[in-house]
């Protein structure tokens, strides 16, 4: 949970409004099955599931950053 009432999805909505080439990485507790089926996440967004270590998170990032747009 995010203070003030926007939640990750508002602010990724903004960041991609200001930087459309922007890329996004979510990190949730919940299982990816469980976002995705709720609507919560798009088709095709990343997500990296808590808990997770330094190096999940660098090797998700890089993995990212390498994919192209």
């Amino acid at each position: 949970m995010l203070p003030s009432g926007v939640n990750g999805r508002q602010i990724a909505d903004e960041v991609k409004k200001r930087h459309p080439r922007a890329k996004v990485l979510y990190t949730s507790g919940y299982t990816q099955n469980v976002i995705i089926r709720q609507g919560v996440l798009d088709k095709g967004v990343e997500l990296l599931p808590k808990p997770y270590t330094r190096e999940a998170l660098a090797l998700k990032i890089r993995s990212i950053l390498d994919t192209p747009k």
